[in-house]
């Protein structure tokens, strides 16, 4: 009967070392859970059975994925940045030419009232020459034009 024990201790074993190299393939790989997967979505009970079913490779492919997912994010600000960025440089450039064009405008009409105020002296001079006067002033055209 001692080989019987001897045996039983044997098969018992492999039998411990099998089921142990299961266990730690399964903790370590994870349980497949095929079309089942759906059940880590259920509130409450998914993260349960995600702890407990999710191995190396899903934590792997998570922290992939995750990885991914925030280049994309990157990659997209850095789009966004770069077209505001370009929209921003063309809404400077076109308040830069605006600007331009209102000093132009700017300097034109000071030297047309200042063309106008030189105009109305040499005006009022020659009538002066001749004898004659223009008496009005602002508040008379103001009158005027009422």
């Amino acid at each position: 009967m001692p080989v019987l024990t001897d045996i039983r201790q044997a098969v018992a074993g492999v039998v411990g070392i099998i089921v142990g190299i299961a266990l730690a393939m399964l903790v370590y790989e994870g349980i497949p859970l095929g079309p089942f997967g759906v059940l880590k979505s259920i509130p409450l009970i998914g993260p349960v059975i995600e702890t407990i079913t999710d191995g190396r490779i899903d934590r792997e492919r998570k922290e992939a994925l995750s990885g991914y997912v925030k280049q994309v994010e990157l990659t997209a600000a850095r789009a966004e940045l770069d077209a505001l960025q370009k929209r921003f440089d063309a809404s400077r450039k076109a308040t830069d030419g605006y600007i331009t064009l209102l000093q132009d405008a700017q300097s034109k009409e000071r030297a047309l009232v200042e063309q106008d105020r030189i105009e109305d002296q040499n005006y009022e001079k020659r009538l002066g020459e001749l004898g004659r006067r223009c008496p009005l002033n602002g508040d008379d055209i103001d009158y005027i034009l009422r």
